[in-house]
């Protein structure tokens, strides 16, 4: 008994001290910034900012969420806890240790499912294998060290808005872990295995949905560990032949359907994208084989925020490695499928790689790329690499099995760690994304833009000029490069006018483009005067633009009204507020315009109407500008003591 505890007990303390050196690669990029789409997703969202745990304000934190179907309100929750312990979104601190803390978690949520696995089929120190138990507890322990510091799954940590993902793949890995354990309770006769498999399983992965739609994953995946690891099971047995058959036929025909209605749900979000659901499905092929490459020669150079400069496949020979990459698929799926009985790790570890990545990389119009996405599927590659060590282990003894395993984990840890070093600022990820990906615009764009921010215009034209060059519809870079030419009091080329002037009324108008019209309506009511009548004649095009939808519409006439208010066009400005708020009633900005406008034109009867307007939708809007409302009431309040208005003033308590 004291052996065995003793055992227990250092076990128990090499897990633990596993679990500290994990964390110590991820301490670089703990107070590291906000990038991408944690912008869009936290930091502009407004309800995240809560200052009590009142359970009005939880639910309203948590029901704030516009990032997928769902909402995904656990993933909200948690990020309005952050802001709470934070008190601002300058403070990233808490918001990164929070993500590290999950991922610490799902490591040992994979430590236990390996372990689970582990037990399925052993008898007495050894397993069906022969292989001896202690090895199977030593290999699951360094996979599972080896899941959590791989440098793909740095972004999933650093890059806060993959919370979304992290806690998706907590619940996935939780709701596995309560089925697999039901699961062999069931084997075994006991009858409390309902709990776990018909309470506990389903609430997790509710759970797991609730932060993440591709939680449904959870449901194939325990499909194949039914299949591979209880295929035998006298469960099954029970049912006749024809039965399983028709079990098989009825997963097809879902698989089939599951897809079809994908496919037609996803099918109107191409409109936004340069890319067809079929180069998208072509280029997903070397991105799969890409995604393999990383795992298997973990380079910190092919490391990045940034993919974007991935070509496009648009034939499978245009690039020909969308033929190759296609081949080694088929290869790995004909591998699989001829060692499902030979070989079962090898063929479950295929499997899961390539189910894990069915949603993400197949027919929903995501980006094509994105590091993150392998946050579960690289369980896949270690579930093949499980039995070769253990068989090493075995075979040629502990110190051999030791020093090997020792190798990959530390060899693994230099890139890991330096990629957390380039997370530590705004700056060094920056420099690090246009170092290590030089053919990508956004990391070029990101640098000029950085630069620009520091006065450092000639350099910052330079790679703003370089990032239009790699993606020349994209009418962001080229507003860009005209801002920065007016920041310089140079010259506008007439050519850059017209090019910009041909994509914003031809061709798509990206997030980017929308971002650039934004900030570009800043710039030319502050240091950019100089490119006012390029902006204004940029959003009237875009305005105009009939094809791309009353949500981006709405914006280019709000700024647009905002440049006619800064000149004292008033009567122009007006018109665009009122045709920006005519088209997206939920968009609150051209409310406040027009208020202002009517303010500024003494017109205090519409200034009164569009402020009650103004009070009854910040009351329903899903992000509220509290605010922002109070202090144009008080403006009003003050014109309609001085005028000694009718009406009054307009109550403040909002």
């Amino acid at each position: 008994m004291h052996k065995t505890a003793l055992s227990t007990a250092h076990k128990s303390l090499l897990a633990f001290l596993s679990l500290g050196l994990c964390a110590l690669l991820f301490l670089p990029g703990l107070h590291g910034p906000f990038v991408f789409d944690d912008i869009t997703n936290i930091t502009s969202n407004s309800y995240l900012k809560i200052k009590s745990l009142d359970w009005s304000v939880l639910l309203q934190a948590a029901r704030s969420g516009n990032a997928g179907p769902l909402g995904r309100p656990v993933a909200m929750l948690s990020f309005a806890l952050d802001y709470y312990v934070a008190g601002s979104f300058d403070n990233t601190f808490p918001f990164k240790l929070s993500s590290l803390l999950v991922h610490l978690a799902n490591g040992c949520l994979v430590f236990i499912l390996l372990q689970l696995v582990n037990t399925i089929g052993i008898k007495g120190n050894q397993g069906a294998d022969g292989v001896d138990v202690s090895a199977k507890w030593v290999v699951g322990l360094a996979l599972g060290i080896i899941w959590v510091i791989h440098p793909i799954q740095i972004n999933a940590v650093h890059y806060v808005v993959q919370r979304m993902t992290s806690l998706s793949a907590f619940f996935v890995l939780l709701t596995i872990i309560f089925y697999l354990y039901g699961r062999l309770l069931l084997e075994i006769g006991r009858q409390h295995y309902f709990i776990f498999l018909l309470i506990l399983a389903p609430l997790s992965l509710l759970l797991g949905l609730f932060s993440k739609e591709n939680a449904v994953l959870a449901i194939p995946l325990i499909g194949l560990l039914e299949y591979f690891f209880f295929r035998d099971s006298p469960v099954w047995k029970r049912f006749k032949l024809i039965d399983r058959r028709f079990i098989v036929s009825g997963l097809a025909l879902a698989i089939v359907a599951v897809f079809t209605s994908l496919t037609l749900y996803a099918l109107p979000g191409y409109s936004g994208r340069d890319f067809t659901i079929s180069e998208r499905l072509l280029t997903e092929t070397r991105v799969i084989a890409y995604y393999l490459y990383l795992i298997i020669y973990p380079a910190i150079y092919n490391f990045g925020l940034f993919h974007d400069d991935i070509q496009v496949s648009t034939s499978l020979l245009d690039p020909v490695s969308t033929l190759t990459s296609g081949i080694l698929l088929l290869f790995l799926i004909g591998i699989a499928i001829y060692s499902h009985r030979r070989s079962q790790y090898l063929s479950f570890g295929i499997l899961w790689f390539l189910v894990a990545h069915s949603l993400e990389s197949t027919v929903i119009p995501l980006e094509l790329i994105h590091e993150h996405r392998n946050y579960l599927a690289l369980l896949g590659p270690l579930f093949v690499l499980k039995p070769l060590l253990e068989r090493l282990y075995s075979n040629k003894g502990k110190l051999v099995g030791s020093v090997t395993v020792l190798t990959v984990i530390i060899t693994i840890s230099f890139p890991s760690y330096l990629r957390s070093e380039d997370w530590k600022s705004q700056e060094s990820l920056i420099v690090a994304e246009s170092s290590y990906h030089p053919k990508s615009a956004r990391a070029h764009g990101a640098l000029g833009s950085m630069l620009t921010s520091k006065g450092d215009f000639r350099n910052g034209l330079a790679e703003m000029t370089a990032a239009h060059a790699l993606l020349p519809k994209e009418g962001g870079y080229l507003m860009n490069r005209i801002l920065i030419k007016s920041m310089m009091r140079e010259p506008i080329p007439g050519d850059w006018e017209k090019h910009l002037y041909s994509i914003i009324g031809n061709y798509r108008i990206s997030p980017l483009t929308m971002a650039v019209l934004e900030s570009a309506t800043i710039c030319v009511m502050s240091r950019c005067s100089s490119a006012q009548p390029v902006v204004e004649r940029a959003l009237t095009l875009c305005a105009a633009r009939t094809d791309i939808g009353a949500q981006r519409r709405a914006p280019c006439y709000y700024y647009l009204g905002s440049i006619l208010s800064r000149q004292k066009r008033y009567e122009e400005a007006a018109v665009a507020m009122t045709r920006s708020h005519n088209l997206d009633k939920h968009y609150l900005h051209p409310l406040f315009g027009s208020a202002l406008i009517s303010l500024r034109m003494k017109d205090y009867v519409h200034a009164r109407s569009v402020i009650e307007d103004l009070i009854k939708e910040n009351r329903i809007a899903r992000y509220q500008r509290t605010d922002e409302l109070s202090h144009l009431i008080s403006t009003y309040n003050r014109e309609a003591e001085k005028q000694s208005l009718p009406g009054g003033k307009i109550d403040i308590s909002l």
